[in-house]
């Protein structure tokens, strides 16, 4: 419950018990990263950079999921 996408080592998920902002999760690495939808805001835990190609990767995911990821959210949140 909960996971949306899983490309290779990037797993995407929303929480149905979450907190607003809307957001999703991504897990790459043994690291959690958030990304809200407003913007496209991505935030990482303190000290864990990601090197571009990465990153770049990380949002092409989110790029081409962000209909799944969405409605996954509003599934659980209702807006």
């Amino acid at each position: 419950m909960g996971k949306v996408l899983e490309q290779g080592p990037i797993t995407i998920c929303v929480w149905p018990n979450d907190h607003e902002p809307p957001h999703c999760h991504v897990f790459y690495n043994n690291s959690e990263y958030r990304v809200y939808f407003e913007g496209w805001v991505f935030e990482h835990e303190a000290g864990k950079k990601l090197n571009m190609p990465i990153l770049r990767r990380i949002r092409e995911v989110i790029i081409n999921g962000k209909r799944e990821i969405g409605r996954e959210w509003r599934r659980f949140h209702g807006n």
